[in-house]
């Protein structure tokens, strides 16, 4: 692939028969296996790298059209993108040999297409579908787990960070994004508060202590004043 890194669109008209069966791939074994398994990762990881490769001597921007972007893809792709995020890191070298790197890259870039759904996230996320207790806060999981592994990748020095940072603009742009955050926001005041209350209960308890003993150091001198 390096003698095309000049020029990419010499491989443009062959894109779609490369990219479209090694993704449908990707998403059939995600689908078929389930995210959580160390089988799913082996058999992805090459494909990863093929298809990263491409990235690099195209753009991105030219390979996500071949993309898959069925709505049922979110949830399954954000299972994989927190399997992935839990792989050891070890150093570059061996990132790029295992396809643990590049894995990483294609499911974010993955994500970057099916956030584009036309429906709010939260009416296609099934754990709030399937609350066990209709009276706890709504949340919006999906949202948040994408929010969490993105912001680790914002702190790496690979390519993982530019990926997270497309995902994350595509992500907080989306219509549907300040109703989220409102509710975001309203748990965080009240974990805010909490945290406020117990802070003050532990310096009233300490004041209690402090001053408990100064009451009685002065009861003892006025005693000993009187006495004299």
């Amino acid at each position: 692939m390096d003698k095309y890194q000049e020029e990419g669109q010499l491989l443009e008209p062959y894109l779609e028969s490369i990219i479209s069966p090694l993704m449908l791939l990707v998403r059939s074994k995600t689908m078929e296996l389930g995210a959580c398994t160390d089988e799913l990762l082996d058999i992805i990881k090459p494909l990863c790298i093929i298809i990263y490769t491409l990235v690099t001597v195209c753009g991105y921007k030219s390979v996500i059209k071949f993309f898959p972007h069925q709505v049922s893809d979110l949830e399954p792709a954000v299972a994989l993108l927190e399997e992935c995020h839990k792989m050891s890191s070890a150093t570059a070298l061996r990132q790029e040999s295992t396809g643990e790197m590049e894995t990483k890259c294609v499911v974010l870039l993955w994500l970057y297409i099916l956030v584009l759904i036309p429906f709010d996230i939260s009416s296609v996320d099934t754990s709030i579908a399937t609350a066990d207790h209709v009276d706890e806060p709504e949340t919006v999981p999906l949202v948040t787990r994408i929010l969490d592994i993105c912001k680790d990748y914002l702190c790496s020095s690979g390519p993982m960070r530019r990926m997270s940072g497309l995902l994350l603009a595509r992500l907080l742009t989306r219509p549907d994004m300040p109703k989220v955050f409102s509710r975001l926001s309203l748990q965080l005041l009240c974990c805010n508060l909490q945290l406020l209350s117990i802070h003050i209960s532990n310096c009233c308890s300490t004041f209690e202590n402090f001053v408990s003993p100064v009451n009685c150091l002065v009861s003892t001198s006025t005693l000993n004043i009187y006495i004299l």
